[in-house]
């Protein structure tokens, strides 16, 4: 309602006689909308509306430029983020993958398991035989001889029992 009387201040009224509508004059329009908009805002606004009006009035389709460019500035800014909500989605979709092939495999698909897919690759060779040597030890540590722990348990008990 309050917009139909807005533009009905700012635009002449259309005759029903088929006469053309009268010329609108900017002055008595900021004027008539400085009781909506206050006289700071209506005047800011006038003058913003006249120069698209004239802008509008030079261009072959009747759409002022600077409309144009918002519209292509705001179609460039969706494109964008469609584009990065693909690759997120893409991202996603390979880390489902990997994580499901690692789950078949018997791999933990955690967060753990998702960052080191994330990561380079550091010098494997390395990290498994140092692993295997550590495996090493704890076997022999755990499997006895006269310094393994089985054997000093089973030492302390059987002084224990003693």
């Amino acid at each position: 309602f309050v917009q139909s009387m807005a533009v009905n201040l700012f635009l002449p009224p259309v005759p029903e006689d088929g006469a053309p509508p009268a010329a609108v004059d900017p002055k008595l329009a900021q004027v008539d909308l400085a009781a909506f908009l206050g006289e700071k805002e209506s005047a800011t606004f006038c003058r913003e509306l006249w120069e698209l009006l004239l802008d509008a009035q030079g261009r072959p389709g009747g759409i002022p430029r600077k409309l144009l460019e918002a519209k292509k500035a705001e179609m460039a800014k969706e494109r964008a983020q469609q584009l990065q909500q693909q690759q997120a989605q893409a991202r996603a979709q390979a880390q489902a993958s990997a994580a499901a092939a690692g789950a078949r495999r018997g791999f933990s698909a955690g967060p753990a398991a998702a960052a080191a897919a994330a990561a380079p690759a550091p010098d494997v060779s390395r990290m498994v035989a140092e692993a295997r040597s550590r495996a090493e030890a704890a076997r022999r540590l755990l499997a006895g001889g006269p310094d393994g722990i089985l054997a000093a348990e089973a030492a302390a008990a059987a002084e224990a029992a003693a």
